[in-house]
């Protein structure tokens, strides 16, 4: 072969000189970005969930025992953070059992494990995410690496992708699961690849350890092993003619049915818990199913899809009591983008190997189908959590470097060139400008994400505001009462308030006298409680008007001069 054809050649598998730098300089940027501001945002309730559960505590005891009218600094409410003195790893198991099976105890064991040595602070849980984050880049660039074993640009440009990408920042600074589920998933992916075309004994016992260490993390697993049991199914039966068979079948069924039921085994009593705690799962997850209006399922959809390459924090959380407030919303780019995005899924399935295509498009449609279809068909809203979603984004962003790989790799022949659908002088730098745009929108979505106190995947919104305005006070009361998540919700406030700022926890709707001595006596109040708002109960058993300070979550009760002017508390 001649010089020239060997460098054409070259080029089209590793793509234009100038890529690889700029992939080198992302993939640098997007990890130090992962470790920027790491205590720039509060720590909501579900990475407050995450402390408590892996302490081993549970939140029936803080309900029941805590609420006595009792006045303690604020910051006590955090002793449901720490482990306690002779506590052990199986508090955690029993603490997720008794009151949140959805949960499997893998990860919150691992997060146990974490504190012991480098304590609970918010910077030390959202180190260990960001480290864990970094695990996503090798596994992304190995599963790109069997998907097209012979075009290493798209590992490469998957690389880019991912690092600099809005919504992966947003969970590798987040104490939760979702960067090791993630990781799981990329590799067993990759795995069963691997075991579909050369099958062995050691793949298939490597992809059910992979599966159980990935849904023992978390149980939105799940629907990845539908979308690749599908993939399996569909794999089997376009390939059966060249595959092995055992008794007509297809042997990649019988081999992933053997995976499967193995799987359900090991998983087995997990599943048992679950299973025996269905009406307590039934009252955490209920928020699933209420219904919103089509256009907001919709809307939230379509924000979220484009999450991973574009995002102004337009995406709000629906779980709430009431209607939600959406902010007016741009949507051309949006839009724009989604018809980017699903024109790289027809250039897929029309021209990558057969194999790639067909996994990557199962990723995403198993989401589709467990989520988005439900939404449309019965009402909820499964679909507009974008968290849910990471794999079948992560199969997008592959997707996406398939196709820019295809259009910036130099074809050797005018044919080639015809088949991009891209004139040789426009295909230069049209997408190469392209991607650079893409970039650009990544970056700049991190960049606004790490300057703002509060993004959409954090919510309350407004807590923020609500800590803003009692830290104004020189001598706050908070009040708040056992009812919906106002406990959760406070353990969560305490960590933005300052020492000494004082919390009555009363229990509605019997209300104790108001104490005195305070310059400002706040009511913190999550939730609507089925006798009424706990101000609307002061209100009416005290005679203590208030007024609403932020978000209908905080209230400042309006009291008489002398019971501020009080010197006992």
């Amino acid at each position: 072969m001649a010089p020239a054809s060997k460098r054409s050649l070259s080029q089209l598998r590793n793509g234009p000189r100038w890529l690889m730098p700029i992939i080198v300089a992302l993939l640098i940027f997007g990890i130090g970005l992962r470790f920027t501001e790491l205590d720039g945002k509060f720590f909501w309730i579900d990475e407050m969930m995450t402390v408590m559960r892996s302490s081993g505590h549970q939140v029936k005891p803080f309900y029941d025992n805590w609420f006595d009218n009792r006045i303690i600094p604020i910051q006590a409410v955090q002793y449901f953070q720490q482990v306690q003195p002779g506590g052990s790893f199986q508090d955690t198991i029993t603490a997720l059992a008794t009151e949140d099976a959805k949960h499997p105890p893998l990860f919150f064991l691992m997060v146990r494990a974490w504190c012991s040595v480098f304590g609970s602070s918010v910077v030390s849980l959202r180190t260990m995410a960001a480290i864990a984050s970094l695990l996503i880049f090798p596994s992304i660039y190995w599963f790109c690496r069997v998907l097209f074993p012979q075009q290493p640009l798209v590992a490469k440009l998957s690389l880019g992708l991912v690092a600099v990408s809005p919504i992966y920042l947003l969970y590798a600074q987040e104490a939760r699961a979702y960067n090791i589920w993630l990781v799981a998933v990329l590799i067993s992916s990759t795995v069963l690849l691997q075991a579909t075309f050369q099958p062995s004994w050691p793949r298939w016992v490597a992809y059910v350890a992979l599966v159980s260490f990935g849904i023992y993390n978390h149980t939105m697993f799940v629907i990845v092993l539908f979308s690749q049991g599908l993939y399996a199914l569909l794999a089997g039966w376009i390939h059966r003619k060249s595959q092995p068979t055992w008794r007509g079948f297809p042997a990649l069924w019988a081999q992933y049915l053997g995976a499967l039921t193995t799987i359900l085994l090991l998983f087995s009593p997990w599943l048992i818990t679950i299973l025996t705690t269905l009406r307590a799962l039934s009252y955490t997850t209920s928020w699933v199913t209420d219904s919103i209006p089509t256009s907001q399922v919709l809307q939230q959809w379509l924000l979220g899809i484009c999450s991973p390459f574009f995002d102004r924090g337009d995406l709000k959380f629906f779980r709430v009591i009431g209607d939600a407030e959406v902010g007016q919303i741009t949507y051309w780019p949006y839009l724009l983008l989604l018809t980017g995005l699903l024109g790289s899924l027809v250039y897929l399935y029309r021209h990558a190997p057969r194999h790639a295509s067909i996994l990557l498009l199962c990723i995403i449609g198993g989401p589709v189908l467990w989520l988005l279809l439900p939404d449309l068909l019965l009402g909820g809203q499964r679909s507009i959590t974008p968290r849910y979603w990471l794999a079948a984004y992560s199969a997008l962003s592959i997707a996406l470097a398939y196709v820019f790989a295809q259009l910036l790799s130099r074809p050797a022949s005018l044919r080639q060139f015809r088949e991009l659908a891209a004139p040789s002088r426009l295909g230069a730098y049209l997408w190469p400008g392209l991607l650079a745009v893409m970039f650009t929108l990544q970056l700049s979505s991190c960049l606004n994400i790490l300057q703002a106190s509060t993004w959409w995947s954090k919510y309350p919104y407004d807590f923020p505001e609500v800590a803003a305005a009692i830290n104004a006070v020189d001598r706050p009361l908070v009040i708040s009462d056992q009812t919906g998540a106002n406990p959760g919700y406070l353990i969560s406030l305490s960590y933005m308030i300052k020492p000494g700022v004082d919390l009555q926890l009363v229990q509605s709707p019997e209300l104790a006298p108001l104490p005195e001595g305070y310059d400002a006596v706040f009511l913190f109040d999550n939730y609507t409680e089925a006798e009424g708002p706990l101000h609307e109960l002061y209100s009416q058993s005290q005679g203590v008007p208030a007024v609403p300070i932020a978000a209908n979550m905080l209230w400042q009760l309006q009291l008489p001069a002398p019971a501020l002017q009080g010197d006992s508390k």
